[in-house]
């Protein structure tokens, strides 16, 4: 009797493992039907990392495909000014098939932001180790590939740990209410947030948050910012990207909101201001200076 070799029991980790790798397969292929054709094209592309089907995460957005592509028809590598050249060309397109608005238009910034992403603790891109401003595409199999130059940036590093909530960062809108928006926001038609501004222009005088809110609640649904926030909760997120924009303007007196900026009140100085005239400050100790107050009168 011809004794064979016990067949290795399949662990739970590799049994579930295969099952990923198994539906990633599916997901691809369903993906590669999709064909793109003429400017389109480039939609097309793929990254080494979901090419291999080894621990692509998420496919690469419209935007990153952008860049994929880029790189590709440029021999392997591209300047940051090749890749912004060549975004803007597509971004109808990119706009077109990202389901989500986008905070900012096109910019070397946005593109940084980009190139900085990572997907399994794997960086998409790599700065070029010897071309300036020149990013490649990452395919080395490993997590930390060997002298990798990496564009550092104090915000591009803060991102980066995140891994791919960069790529939020730039296509998604922000679902948490912001206090400051640096950046100028594009308002597209038919967006929650373009009837927020469309309703502001048309008030008079003051209005309340809760007034604003009960007039747009028609509105609700409609794509746009915040759209996973309450809706009182997500006009005063909009009203605060429009108040950055220098578009409504908030009464923290009054707490409301309006579309014109009030004019500056100038407060009379205090008839105390002038009853220290004359006196040495710098010089007296903090007891003789508490006497010459209470001499004064102020106190």
């Amino acid at each position: 009797m011809i004794r064979g070799r016990k067949p290795h029991a399949i662990t739970a980790a590799a049994l579930t493992k295969r099952k990923e790798q198994e539906k990633m397969e599916k997901l691809y292929y369903a993906e590669r039907k999709k064909l793109f054709i003429g400017d389109e094209e480039f939609m097309n592309t793929l990254h080494p990392f979901e090419d291999s089907k080894k621990g692509c995460g998420k496919k690469s957005s419209p935007f990153q495909k952008a860049l994929i592509a880029c790189i590709n028809e440029n021999n392997g590598y591209a300047t940051e000014q090749q890749l912004l050249d060549y975004v803007v060309k597509k971004w109808d397109i990119i706009v077109k098939y990202t389901p989500r608005a986008f905070i900012s238009e096109p910019s070397i910034r946005v593109i940084r932001l980009n190139l900085s992403v990572r997907k399994k603790a794997r960086h998409l891109f790599l700065k070029h180790p010897e071309l300036p401003d020149t990013w490649i595409i990452n395919s080395s199999p490993r997590k930390n590939p060997p002298k990798r130059t990496l564009f550092r940036n104090t915000m591009i590093d803060e991102s980066s740990e995140e891994d791919e909530k960069t790529s939020s960062e730039i296509e998604a809108p922000i679902e948490s209410e912001p206090d400051v928006i640096n950046e100028s926001y594009i308002m597209h038609k038919d967006t929650f947030e373009r009837y927020v501004e469309d309703y502001m222009k048309s008030v008079e005088g003051d209005v309340k948050l809760e007034d604003i809110a009960l007039q747009l609640s028609k509105f609700k649904d409609k794509a746009g910012l915040f759209k996973c926030l309450p809706l009182e909760r997500r006009v005063r997120a909009c009203l605060i990207v429009l108040k950055s924009e220098g578009r409504v303007f908030f009464d923290e007196k009054t707490n409301t909101w309006s579309n014109q900026k009030k004019p500056l009140i100038i407060e009379k100085s205090s008839e105390n201001n002038n009853r220290l005239t004359g006196v040495e400050i710098s010089y007296l100790t903090i007891d003789e200076m508490y006497e010459k107050i209470k001499n004064k009168g102020i106190v």
